[in-house]
């Protein structure tokens, strides 16, 4: 007999895992549950998220819940034996959680208890940690606290940012939520998680995106690859807020903290130690541009600094 089964998600990054229930043989992909349209854009539309459009496009029944309550009554209405939950971005009540015969899963980006919260993969990549992974484990009331089904370690590559390895861990995700699936039905039970040692990874701020050039050039280089692409990097030159797109680390120049450097044909930083090479940035209210073509629109270029 075939699982009915819903996933919960608001994230392109549950696609992957959305299409292989949907072709398994041992599922039925009932549903997909998701945050409710927004207003969006200049004339405030509302609009659907990406994964509620590509779902809809898809053929996929598509519902947008704006509380529990609704969301109780699709897993009643539907029948749900089983409810997966990838980046959905919203906690459920325990009553919920308790409707599925089979219960809830979530996929989640990091070795928990490490990283328990909205942006695992965000914060390894701050810490410059060397190694992550996927866990696969049983929601309860707690903030990613259920035992674990499944767990597997990934190696992070030094240049790989937040969407890069989001992109590496995937196929390991959804990999183990098949495995997860099928050690439910056999009646397999998880292992509680360590909570001694737990730790937090809360959501990004905007704010948490401002350089502060007296950091290592590396602490820089980690904030880049973490949040470089949402919900991006800034830094101030003359009151003006500049968009920094793309950067180097040199570790083979040294320059005054936040100071600005044309030196062979690039644009440098000093920092805490080591250089940075800015090969690409938007100036607020301008398009992207180079850094060499930023460096020469300057009316004066002496002693300038990023604050």
């Amino acid at each position: 007999m075939k699982l009915k089964v819903c996933i919960a998600s608001s994230s392109l990054v549950s696609q992957a895992a959305i299409e292989a229930f949907n072709r398994s043989s041992e599922v039925d992909l009932v549903c997909i549950i998701s945050n409710p349209d927004k207003p969006t854009g200049r004339g405030q539309a509302f609009t659907a998220n990406p994964l509620a459009q590509w779902a809809s496009s898809s053929g996929l029944t598509v519902h947008k819940p704006q509380t529990d309550e609704e969301i109780a009554k699709i897993l009643i209405e539907n029948s749900i034996d089983l409810l997966i939950t990838i980046a959905y971005g919203h906690i459920l009540s325990a009553f919920v959680l308790e409707i599925p015969s089979y219960g809830c899963l979530n996929l989640h980006f990091s070795l928990l208890p490490k990283y328990r919260g909205a942006a695992p993969v965000q914060w390894a990549l701050l810490n410059g940690d060397t190694k992550t992974g996927v866990t696969v484990f049983k929601l309860e009331a707690g903030m990613d606290t259920g035992p674990i089904f499944v767990q597997k370690e990934f190696p992070i590559s030094e240049h790989d940012t937040t969407q890069s390895l989001l992109n590496k861990l995937t196929p390991m995700g959804v990999e183990s939520l098949q495995e997860s699936v099928a050690m439910l039905r056999n009646g397999q039970q998880p292992e509680p998680q360590d909570s001694a040692s737990a730790s937090l990874a809360p959501k990004i701020m905007k704010d948490a995106g401002r350089i502060n050039w007296q950091m290592a050039a590396a602490t820089i280089y980690n904030q880049y690859r973490a949040i470089g692409e949402n919900p991006g990097l800034f830094t101030d030159l003359l009151g003006i807020r500049i968009r920094i797109n793309e950067i180097v680390l040199d570790k083979d120049r040294r320059y005054p903290v936040g100071s600005i450097n044309l030196v062979d044909n690039k644009l440098f930083v000093g920092t805490g130690d080591f250089a940075i090479e800015i090969k690409s940035l938007t100036p607020q209210g301008r398009k992207p541009m180079s850094g060499i073509d930023f460096y020469n629109g300057l009316r004066d270029k002496s002693g300038l600094k990023f604050a």
